[in-house]
């Protein structure tokens, strides 16, 4: 991954749980007097895990945007039995659930110029 620019979003911590991720949280948050976009950052920094429930997605609606998943089945097998377990911790899934622009996404070749331009 090259990120193509400081103020978009890049991939961060990949962890197992949100619990794990919620520890990850706490330790990289707050300033760092090396990067300007964090001066401003409030102190103390939060413990995230004290924000954890296990209630946290009883009602949440969640759209599951079909058109955008590919067609690799074990992807798909897992995604859906994911989609199970976040049915069963109380959300509510609308499936499918379809961004507008889903057909124009899947037609754009814009990450292939951003390949091509890193590249030159």
């Amino acid at each position: 991954m090259i990120p193509i620019s400081s103020h978009q979003d890049t991939v961060g911590p990949m962890t197992r749980t949100v619990a794990d991720a919620a520890i990850i949280l706490s330790v990289i948050a707050g300033p760092d007097p090396s990067d300007s976009a964090t001066i401003d950052q409030p102190q103390p920094v939060p413990d995230y895990r004290k924000a954890l429930t296990p209630h946290a997605l009883r009602g949440a609606r969640l759209g599951v945007p079909r058109k955008l998943l590919g067609e690799d089945k074990n992807i798909l097998a897992a995604f859906n039995e994911n989609i199970e377990i976040i049915r069963k911790l109380g959300a509510v899934i609308i499936d499918p659930a379809e961004f507008p622009d889903s057909d124009e996404l899947l037609a754009s070749k814009a990450e292939e110029m951003v390949s091509v331009l890193i590249s030159r």
